[in-house]
């Protein structure tokens, strides 16, 4: 059961829904997860995703590194959905 209830593209208001349908179709959307609160704020995840995009393929660490670090910051945060979803 979660917390928040899921929201759809119906609930959002008009002037957002453009954010929340590039959010929604971009390579794994917001469908689940800890990022489907997102859906909320589709503005702010568009902007979230834009940063996880560039941390994912403009940075310049070794892919290795990269999720070294993540693996790191989930295990130092408990965050189980990082395991799960492996």
């Amino acid at each position: 059961m979660t917390r928040i209830s899921q929201i759809t593209r119906e609930q959002v208001a008009e002037q957002h829904r453009g954010a929340f349908d590039e959010v929604a179709s971009a390579p794994g959307g917001i469908g689940s997860g800890p990022t489907s609160i997102l859906k909320n704020s589709p503005e702010l995840a568009k902007r979230a995703m834009h940063l996880s995009d560039y941390l994912r393929n403009e940075s310049s660490l070794p892919k290795k590194i990269q999720e070294l670090c993540m693996l790191t910051a989930a295990r130092s945060m408990d965050c189980q959905f990082i395991w799960n979803a492996l």
